[in-house]
């Protein structure tokens, strides 16, 4: 059964599961609302952000909160607080982070494969680190 949990609203609707079929089969449905429709959904947190829009942080680091917040809201129907949205960008900012970190370390793996493979030849690997 699920019932608006809006005050005042008379929306509900009871279904029960066909395991036949593999779907709901709705017995009662009182489909007049009387509420607004919310955008909150509890199901949804940073993590979740952070997962589904991790390629477009990477594309646009300086990504806002009004973007993500519309682009979010067009995609889910769903709205975020300033607070998710900071601490999804901070998971985005950890994944890219230990995926360079990833990389980086093995940089050194490459080398050594380098001069394993091609031992007459000389091989030199210089790391520059970017300074903010």
């Amino acid at each position: 059964m699920a019932v608006s949990k809006s005050e005042g609203c008379n929306w509900y609707v009871f279904a029960y599961w066909l395991r036949d079929y593999k779907t709901f089969k709705i017995k009662t449905l009182m489909d007049e609302r009387t509420c607004l429709m919310s955008f909150k959904n509890k199901f949804v947190n940073s993590k979740l952000i952070a997962e589904k829009y991790v390629d477009q942080w990477r594309a646009n680091p300086d990504w806002n909160f009004a973007g993500m917040s519309e682009r979010l809201r067009t995609d889910t129907n769903v709205d975020a607080s300033q607070w998710q949205y900071y601490r999804a960008r901070n998971v985005v900012i950890q994944m890219i982070e230990g995926a360079v970190k990833d990389q980086y370390s093995k940089l050194w793996e490459y080398g050594a494969e380098l001069k394993r493979m091609n031992p007459k030849h000389f091989s030199y690997l210089q790391v520059f680190t970017p300074t903010k």
